[in-house]
């Protein structure tokens, strides 16, 4: 019986850990397929779907092994997994505002 509690208890923290007081809450992961068009004046990384549709991305996991700071890459078409994530906005000391900022973040990048 103690097992079972301590198994349950185990499970519920990993689903619901609390950091100063605030669940954290998996992101959602989204997948497409898209042609990279390189890097925009903004140094983030576009995308364009079969659709048409363009995806722009603000970061690149570490877990990204493909280099899109490449010009080979450009053109090439990719399966993409991706994230919305919130982080802190800091200002130019580091220091934080208070506010927060939602980005996309490649996690995963797979060459068609």
């Amino acid at each position: 019986m103690k097992t079972l509690i301590l198994l349950f208890l185990l499970f519920h923290l990993s689903e619901t850990s609390a950091i100063y007081g605030q669940k954290i809450i998996p992101e959602k992961e989204y997948i497409f397929i898209g042609t990279y068009n390189g890097l925009s004046k903004d140094i983030e990384f576009e995308f364009i779907d079969d659709k048409g549709k363009n995806y722009i991305f603000q970061e690149i996991g570490d877990e990204v092994t493909i280099d899109l700071f490449e010009e080979e890459n450009i053109d090439k078409k990719f399966e993409i997994t991706w994230i919305n994530e919130t982080r802190e906005v800091v200002d130019a000391e580091g220091e934080s505002t208070g506010e927060t900022q939602k980005i996309k973040m490649i996690i995963w990048l797979k060459a068609l």
